[in-house]
């Protein structure tokens, strides 16, 4: 499986660490990692896991295989953040 792994762009911030706490305040991850389901059509939705810099492409994989089976995917992407937007979202 591809990771079609991308840098998070820095206009983003808000919104991850927003999406990086609503994850936590109801404990959904995947792998242990944050995500931002976007729905794309009746068929599914496009998953973002969001990762501190870093993180091994066998996480992102078990990431993304958690997410395929437990919601109807259609398209994904791998988000490295820099690691002081995690810290962010803990500091409420």
């Amino acid at each position: 499986m591809k990771l079609n792994k991308r840098n998070a762009n820095h206009n983003e911030r808000e919104s991850i660490v927003r999406s990086i706490k609503w994850c936590r305040k109801n404990h959904e991850s995947f792998a242990g990692h944050p995500f931002v389901d976007t729905l794309v059509g009746s068929g599914g939705v496009h998953i973002e896991v969001i990762v501190p810099p870093k993180t091994t492409a066998e996480v992102c994989g078990q990431a993304l295989r958690e997410a395929y089976q437990s919601r109807d995917v259609i398209t994904h992407s791998i988000v490295e953040c820099p690691i002081d937007w995690f810290q962010a979202a803990s500091n409420d």
